[in-house]
């Protein structure tokens, strides 16, 4: 299920009983976190919010997938990051990342993909490529291990 609000996958899982139900649910969400009241670039795009993540680490079959995760090049491009990520908590994120990466000997794409697969949850990134490069890139971010320390300050960052 993508895009729905978390009590109707609850509520569209629920009447399976022995059937195949839903095992998988799919939000818009980066490292960076967008402001609440301008809309995001789609509007049928509903950023991950406590309630799914929640949700996900309660149902043990249940995986969360995730889209935008590089905020279409966002990253690599900081001009093109959407209206909605403009606000204070924005500048502490990039710079914690950058910092982060350094560590790493990592790309920002890849260690923006490495906090996602360390997420509680482990949360799988839908990552979009048009090059044989950004495959190799995305490819790179699996061999990645954030250190307790690391995933700490990126999280904190912002906040």
């Amino acid at each position: 299920m993508s895009n729905h609000a978390v009590w109707r996958v609850g509520r569209a899982r629920a009447p399976a009983g022995d059937r195949p139900r839903y095992t998988h649910v799919q939000y818009r969400h980066s490292y960076l976190q967008p402001r609440a009241d301008p809309a995001l670039p789609s509007s049928a795009h509903v950023h991950v919010t406590d309630d799914p993540l929640d949700y996900v680490r309660a149902e043990d079959d249940t995986r969360l997938w995730v889209y935008s995760a590089l905020l279409s090049g966002g990253y690599s491009r900081p001009e093109t990051v959407p209206a909605a990520y403009d606000h204070p908590g924005t500048p502490p994120r990039p710079a914690a990342l950058a910092e982060v990466a350094g560590e790493l000997d990592a790309t920002l794409n890849q260690t923006v993909l490495a906090w996602l697969l360390d997420a509680e949850p482990g949360l799988l990134p839908i990552v979009g490529v048009s090059r044989i490069a950004q495959v190799e890139e995305v490819m790179g971010s699996l061999e990645l291990v954030l250190s307790e320390d690391q995933r700490a300050r990126l999280d904190a960052a912002g906040r």
